[in-house]
């Protein structure tokens, strides 16, 4: 969240199962759109070979997804 809050885009890795979690953790630090890729699965219970064919069949694709599709995080600061 300290990228966001300096106007630098970013995106949050979490596992599959917690997106809405992370997601709500980021409305409650004023990101009502909160950028998320989700990793497929339990990474702590994935051989190194799996999640590097995780991240880069299915997390790479949304982080770049999500980088490059407009999408303003922060809410508007009211006056």
């Amino acid at each position: 969240m300290v990228a966001e809050n300096a106007g630098i885009p970013s995106v949050t890795v979490a596992i599959q199962g917690f997106t809405n979690t992370v997601k709500s953790i980021g409305r409650g630090a004023g990101l009502d759109n909160m950028r998320v890729a989700t990793y497929p699965g339990v990474i702590a219970t994935h051989a190194k070979p799996t999640i590097v064919g995780n991240i880069e069949q299915h997390v790479v694709d949304q982080i770049v997804e999500q980088l490059t599709k407009h999408q303003p995080t922060r809410r508007p600061a009211h006056a």
